[in-house]
């Protein structure tokens, strides 16, 4: 007993200093503005904001994981949803603190959401992201009292299932930078926000399971199975988008494709690749390897790392070559590495989410059921 309160007490120590640094860092942000980033005139999207996107991501697929019991009646995921459900309101929570220090001042996004513009892809963003938010609360509590989510949750996946591609569209609607623009980006986001979705609640299962010496239920054992193989499936699938987004920009003449030149050298292309999807799939793949609970929640690590890769290697992809006028005396690529305010950025995001699960965990009973 003395010794699992000194591992609480460790580990709250962690939470506390993670989000110490995050304020402060909040703090200088707010003070002295966006220039303590290690952004430019040429690469004005960083770390921040590949922090907001992964974090948005595996919130809106860990609702979908959830979706499949709540709104479409699987019972096999029940035992997943909720705590599926909280998981993503925290993971929404951290996104959101990315993105508030991204904008560089809480101002911003209060005077964004109160001059609205339809035709940006960003207000839209914002107004979807918002209304996911509130049915996402609205679901939980209905699976927390033990009533009928099904209304709310069918609001939270439809929301969901319209944000994530609005954020991709974003990025995607960028026919300025030839490395962005592309129809295929908001189909590519479903598939990476699924596939951070169904890795992070499997890993956190797992892992929760691990420290409290419990050994999984019949049942549990049969969803894992079916949650591995689908698992694999995706992962598959963002694998071939990945290496043919590759071949593309690499066989594109377009000046603005050039950037693939410079991305298929850089560790977060290649971390992503071989280590964040190859051997994941891997593990997926051979039967012995997925029937290994440890080894699936090694893959499950490993995607969740190659996703945040991705995020990044796909910020630079589209920004590491100078255009326009500001392109006069640069040289051909831009050269990016997070500093020190951005690297507390992505520690302050991750410790709420830790700090809101934490409390989850402990009070809120995640392992009820889906109260349908």
């Amino acid at each position: 007993m003395s010794e699992n309160k000194v591992l609480n007490g460790i580990w709250l120590l962690i939470i506390g200093i993670g989000i110490i640094t995050g304020l402060y860092t909040a703090y200088r942000v707010f003070s002295e503005g966006h220039v303590i980033y290690a952004a430019n005139d040429i690469i004005f999207w960083t770390l921040p904001l590949g922090s907001y996107m992964f974090f948005a991501l595996t919130s809106t697929g860990l609702a979908f994981v959830a979706s499949a019991s709540i709104v479409f009646g699987i019972k096999k995921y029940e035992p997943v949803s909720k705590r599926a459900t909280f998981l993503a309101l925290a993971a929404l929570t951290g996104a959101f603190m990315s993105l508030i220090l991204e904008l560089g001042a809480p101002w911003n996004m209060i005077n964004y959401l109160i001059t609205p513009n339809p035709l940006s892809t960003l207000w839209w963003m914002g107004l979807l992201y918002g209304f996911y938010l509130l049915f996402l609360i609205i679901t939980f509590l209905k699976l927390h009292k033990g009533g009928n989510a099904k209304i709310p949750g069918l609001l939270m996946f439809l929301f969901g299932i319209s944000a994530t591609p609005t954020l991709g569209a974003t990025i995607g609607l960028t026919e300025s930078r030839a490395a962005f623009f592309g129809a295929f980006m908001p189909v590519s986001f479903i598939l990476a926000a699924l596939l951070s979705g169904i890795a992070a609640i499997i890993l956190v299962t797992v892992v929760k399971n691990m420290l409290s010496n419990k050994v999984m239920s019949s049942s549990q054992v049969s969803l894992f199975n079916e949650l591995g193989k689908v698992f694999g499936l995706i992962i598959g699938m963002v694998l071939f988008l990945f290496i043919w987004r590759t071949i593309v920009g690499l066989y594109a003449s377009s000046p603005g494709f050039g950037a693939f030149d410079y991305i298929v050298r850089s560790f977060p292309y290649h971390f992503e690749l071989w280590l964040g999807l190859l051997l994941p799939f891997i593990i997926m793949v051979v039967p012995s390897l997925r029937e290994n609970v440890k080894m699936v929640a090694v893959a499950s690590a490993l995607v969740l790392m190659g996703m945040f890769s991705s995020r990044m290697e796909l910020l630079l992809e589209g920004q590491a070559i100078p255009l326009g006028p500001r392109a006069i005396g640069q040289p051909e690529f831009i050269f990016y590495f997070p500093n020190i305010p951005e690297l507390l950025v992505v520690v302050f995001s991750f410790s709420v989410i830790l700090l809101v699960y934490t409390i989850g965990e402990k009070y809120l009973n995640l392992e009820g059921s889906a109260g349908q």
